[in-house]
């Protein structure tokens, strides 16, 4: 889906039980999870996702 408040922006959106929803982004999911476990390769994953412009 698309952000609801930056229209050029595409998220997963998570929509609870409860009927509430939360957007996340993929990107950031994958940088968190590298940091923990291969910090440098976060570095290299983060400098590539901002240098094509969705960052």
């Amino acid at each position: 889906t698309y952000h609801p408040e930056h229209q050029n922006s595409r998220c997963f959106s998570l929509v609870r039980e409860d009927g509430s929803i939360e957007d996340f982004s993929y990107h950031k999911c994958v940088i968190g999870a590298l940091e923990i476990i291969a910090p440098e390769k976060a570095e290299i994953y983060r400098a590539k996702w901002k240098r094509l412009g969705t960052a």
